[in-house]
């Protein structure tokens, strides 16, 4: 059992790794800017300051001219996105 946990250990340590390296900061450089529940969809919550927020660096929509991408800014597992027009890499 102690080969099994261990090998297990090992893959549950290769998935956060992955998982991990799918997100980043960005500044939100020109605020308020809001946090949706989809694209283009209601207003869960505002940026309000200039700030670094984290987002998952694959964007959602098929439409690279309109990327949007997923964060967590407005609680922990309140997942909605912010337009890639209001973010750029971090200062």
């Amino acid at each position: 059992s102690k080969c099994i946990a261990l090998t297990y250990q090992k893959q549950l340590d290769t998935f956060e790794v992955v998982l991990k390296s799918r997100f980043m900061e960005m500044t939100v450089f020109d605020p308020p800017s809001n946090i949706r529940s989809e694209p283009n969809g209601s207003i869960m919550c505002e940026v309000p300051n200039k700030e670094n927020i984290v987002i998952y660096i694959l964007p959602e929509g098929d439409n690279p001219e309109d990327e949007w991408y997923w964060t967590e800014y407005c609680g922990t597992g309140k997942w909605g996105v912010i337009h890639g027009t209001q973010i750029r890499p971090k200062e």
